[in-house]
């Protein structure tokens, strides 16, 4: 063939051993996805062999083979069945297409007893432990792989907030941070932003009182909310210190003079995505504001605290437009400007959230929206 797999088809490289073939050829099989739903932990595996999900929750399989999947609860879990696909009802499938099947777990802890959080690949911890945050997503347009768990990133400075990917864990899809304002109106924050067109369902629960909240984000509209009455506070700060959700604004540097000098030093006002070449900043009352890099693709900053991160944002490259695209997602009130250089031609653009669309408003919420910008910056 020319090398290339059909659409639907996935390339395992130097697999023609299992074939009968030579052992340097690729072999073109359809990709069978699993993931993990519900308030639970467990595993799930495959026979014949190629998915452990835990880490590996994909793997080619070719037409016509029949796969078994099998899910373990761990201790205090327990297995409720699957979903996802047609054909995923029992988890045992013929193979004739690419399929996502999702086994579901759900907590079962002993009578009285109320589960902590154990942070996993797909699980976050927040103050001090006390809050376990999980993420679903599912593609509003499918057939296809259509539904998902998020792959956790702790924030690196703090466990005030966190992140989540859905397949590639450079690109961030979603932020999550738990505020403790027990000072303010004896009360847990919470806030999610979005840099993702897919749905999503947030789920956190408060592992001291078993109390479960969910957020979701529907359709297109990059709007993600805060709850600033998620959860009741005792009054007593967490171990970490109440972290106040406003203060003065930290002076920085002057921004958006489309200089475009990168890299950027260790406590720069602004960082460098995609090998150095875009430089990202945003603007707080005309300020520049303390910014962090967390991948390559991916960069975050804070205006009040280091514990409080406010706006997200992310570039990537997409070969299929010959363009680089470009979104932010937002959790705050607070008004800010966007400023992006392309440090390769000088090239700079600016953006500034926009209002929340009536259909994401939600009583009792405040919706916080990004934008996505799918015509940024050509290819050179």
């Amino acid at each position: 063939n020319d090398g290339e797999c059909a659409a639907g088809l996935v390339c395992s490289a130097n697999a023609g051993g299992d074939y009968g073939l030579p052992g340097s050829w690729g072999v073109c099989e359809y990709e069978r996805q699993v993931g993990r739903l519900g308030s639970g932990s467990g595993v799930v595996t495959s026979d014949p062999a190629g998915i452990d999900c835990g880490e590996d929750c994909s793997d080619g399989f070719k037409a016509g083979l029949v796969v078994t999947l099998t899910a373990d609860a761990a201790p205090g879990s327990v297995f409720t069945g699957w979903s996802g696909n047609p054909g995923c009802d029992d988890g045992i499938v013929t193979i004739e297409d690419s399929l996502f099947c999702a086994a579901t777990f759900e907590r079962d802890p002993p009578p009285g007893e109320i589960p902590g959080c154990y942070p996993d690949a797909s699980t976050l911890c927040l103050l001090g432990g006390r809050f376990e945050v999980r993420l679903t997503w599912w593609d509003p347009a499918p057939p296809g792989r259509n539904l998902g768990e998020g792959r956790a990133l702790p924030y690196p400075t703090a466990d005030t907030a966190g992140f989540f990917s859905y397949v590639d864990a450079e690109n961030l899809e979603v932020g999550i941070k738990v505020l403790d304002a027990s000072e303010f109106n004896g009360h847990f924050w919470v806030f999610h932003g979005a840099m993702t067109t897919f749905n999503y369902r947030v789920t956190i629960r408060d592992t001291e009182t078993d109390e479960v909240k969910e957020y979701f984000k529907r359709g297109t509209p990059l709007c993600g909310h805060g709850d600033i009455e998620a959860f009741p506070h005792d009054g007593t700060c967490s171990a970490g210190g109440c972290v106040p959700p406003s203060q003065s604004v930290k002076p920085g540097g002057k921004g958006g003079s489309g200089s475009g000098s990168c890299p950027a030093p260790p406590g720069s006002d602004y960082v460098c995505l995609l090998e150095d070449r875009f430089r990202v900043e945003v603007l707080r009352e005309g300020n520049a504001t303390p910014a962090r890099l967390l991948t390559d693709q991916v960069g975050v900053v804070h205006f009040f605290s280091e514990d409080n991160p406010e706006v997200f944002f992310k570039m990537l490259a997409i070969e299929s437009s010959e363009s680089f695209w470009f979104f932010y997602g937002s959790m705050t009130d607070v008004d800010f400007e966007v400023v992006v250089t392309d440090t390769a031609t000088g090239a700079v653009k600016s953006y500034t959230p926009p209002e929340p669309p009536p259909e994401v408003e939600i009583e009792g919420l405040t919706a916080f929206c990004g934008e996505a910008d799918t015509a940024a910056f050509p290819f050179p």
